[in-house]
């Protein structure tokens, strides 16, 4: 009997033991912050860049003057880690593949924005991606016909308000399978 007992109290110290492994391996989870509504978002065209005229020339002076001022040398450079050449099974199906990671090189969180080139159309807008944090299966938030789209992914760094820090624009294929 004594031995059952033993023989029970040793496969229990084995299998929370095993728990505890597994628990201290696990990638820990970040959260994603909810980010722009894709029917309110409109991109901040300043916010992206300047369009210099002969008639606003002291105003985008002064607009780069206040933004040098706010943003700061690791704020103009970002990395992140993507797939490439996202297929979606259905535009309103999440994707096995399409991934998006804020790597923790980064400063601040990031966002992105999926553009479909030949429509001119915004299909979806991510969450707010903190340090760290993978966007994955996630569906298009607009109905595309299957066929392969050249799509614009930006991507946007941000700092603690959720304001644009700067941009960078990546070319990939969104395939809608059905």
């Amino acid at each position: 009997m004594m031995l059952v007992i033993v023989v029970i109290a040793l496969a229990i110290i084995i299998a929370m033991a095993a728990a505890i492994i597994v628990l201290l391996n696990r990638e820990p989870v970040i959260q994603l912050i909810p980010g722009p509504v894709l029917g309110e978002y409109q991109r901040d065209v300043e916010a992206i860049g300047f369009v210099v005229t002969e008639d606003n020339v002291e105003e985008v002076r002064q607009a780069l003057a206040e933004q040098a001022e706010r943003i700061t040398p690791e704020d103009h450079r970002f990395e992140f880690s993507m797939t490439n050449n996202w297929t979606f099974p259905t535009a309103r199906t999440p994707s096995p593949n399409a991934r998006i990671r804020n790597v923790e090189n980064n400063s601040r969180t990031i966002f992105f924005d999926i553009m479909i080139n030949d429509l001119d159309t915004i299909v979806y807008v991510s969450p707010f991606m903190p340090l760290g944090s993978e966007h994955r299966n996630f569906a298009l938030d607009y109905d595309l016909e299957p066929g392969t789209y050249a799509a614009t992914i930006t991507h946007f760094l941000v700092d603690d308000d959720f304001e644009v820090l700067t941009t960078l624009a990546i070319g990939i294929n969104i395939i809608v399978e059905g």
